[in-house]
């Protein structure tokens, strides 16, 4: 299983991943943690997931376009620093990513955040199926394979 969120909903994940309710990989595109929580809850959410373990840190990954204008990528960058989680800037992307919704960037990222969580769980029971298919994918955006 893995998780995809943007925006009000990847602060929903962050919530659930600071209080257990969720551990596994996560992809969350613009979260606006800054942008719609008061100062002091967005600080106390950002420190509650810093202090996750490093191996379900190392699972997530903060994807936010560099012209969105609805969240500043600043906000994300300080999110990113303060915890340690991977960030990735989209060039051109808005709030809504732009090109990057559809050319298989943000599929690419949850993938790999699947296969690290794979990793990170060696005793874990894999089937020998090609992650695309293991997730009953339709099929791979253009120039993206497993």
């Amino acid at each position: 299983d893995a998780l995809l969120a943007s925006s009000w909903g990847a602060v929903v994940a962050l919530r659930l991943l600071a209080d257990g309710a969720w551990a596994g990989p996560a992809v969350l595109l613009c979260p606006a943690v800054y942008a719609l929580l008061h100062a002091d809850d967005a600080d106390a959410l950002v420190a509650r997931v810093a202090a996750l373990p490093a191996h379900t840190r190392r699972q997530l990954t903060l994807m936010h376009g560099d012209a969105d204008a609805t969240v500043p990528l600043a906000d994300c960058g300080a999110s990113a620093a303060l915890t340690g989680i991977a960030l990735v800037e989209l060039p051109g992307g808005t709030h809504g990513l732009g090109r990057h919704a559809t050319d298989g960037t943000i599929f690419a990222a949850l993938l790999a955040n699947l296969r690290n969580a794979r990793a990170a769980r060696p005793g874990a029971k894999r089937d020998g199926r090609p992650l695309a298919d293991a997730f009953l994918l339709d099929g791979l955006p253009p120039g993206v394979s497993c």
